[in-house]
């Protein structure tokens, strides 16, 4: 499966496109909270919020809640228009 990108001219980086309720759920994951504390805090299941993020772990190619939080924090996100 293959996702929206967008490339930066002036980093030269391919940026995954994350929607704004993924953007949230993953800064979210970054703060340190659990499955089931981001299903609380957001109102929604926490079937959702493993869909999710599953589909940001795809998106930013990482495989851990911590490089999650590097990818925000190196600006290797960006919203869908």
């Amino acid at each position: 499966m293959t996702f929206p990108t967008h490339t930066t001219s002036a980093q030269h980086r391919v940026v995954p496109v994350l929607t704004p309720r993924e953007r949230q759920i993953a800064w979210l994951i970054a703060r340190g909270l659990a499955a089931k504390q981001i299903a609380h805090e957001l109102r929604i299941s926490i079937h959702t919020v493993r869909r999710h993020s599953e589909k940001i772990f795809d998106k930013l190619g990482v495989h851990s809640r911590a490089a999650v939080g590097w990818a925000l924090l190196a600006g290797d996100t960006r919203d869908a228009a």
